[in-house]
């Protein structure tokens, strides 16, 4: 993956980002409030609409080496479908325990915001060195292709 592919990714996550951190946010809140007090909150308006906007991102624009970095920062199974099956689960599960729920959801935004950390740092990095405006490069007649070989596979 280049800096620009790089740059890319940084800034869809972060674009991104201040959605996720709330909706993953608002669902924390009722859950842990269920973990330690006798009166319940209800967990489904939030959890629906963390569900929505989970199976609405797009990663079309994103390549292999981008979702695999993705993989590499350990958010990859917190965000987009793979996210909302993994919220579901946790919530939904049959003998549903708010404390651990809790502690999953937290654990899953506390990597989305290392991981929106990381980007961040990226791109200040880039802007500070001035490296942003010259990696760009993109004159329109440049295609790059990437063909990946899976297990023993090769040409």
């Amino acid at each position: 993956m280049n800096v620009n592919e790089l740059r890319q990714l940084a800034e869809w996550f972060i674009s991104n980002y201040p959605k996720l951190s709330s909706l993953y946010g608002n669902l924390i809140g009722p859950i842990q409030h269920n973990a330690s007090q006798p009166n319940k909150q209800p967990v489904e308006g939030q959890l629906e609409l963390l569900i929505a906007f989970l199976n609405e991102m797009n990663f079309e624009e994103l390549s292999l080496q981008q979702l695999k970095m993705l993989a590499n920062f350990g958010v990859d199974k917190y965000i987009g479908a793979f996210g909302a099956s993994f919220v579901s689960s946790v919530v939904r599960t049959s003998n549903f325990d708010p404390a651990t729920a809790a502690g999953k959801i937290s654990e899953a935004s506390n990597k989305i915001n290392e991981a929106q950390s990381g980007f961040s740092a990226y791109l200040a990095a880039l802007k500070s060195l001035a490296i942003i405006e010259r990696v760009d490069g993109s004159d329109g007649k440049t295609i790059i292709i990437r063909v990946g070989f899976q297990n023993e596979a090769s040409i």
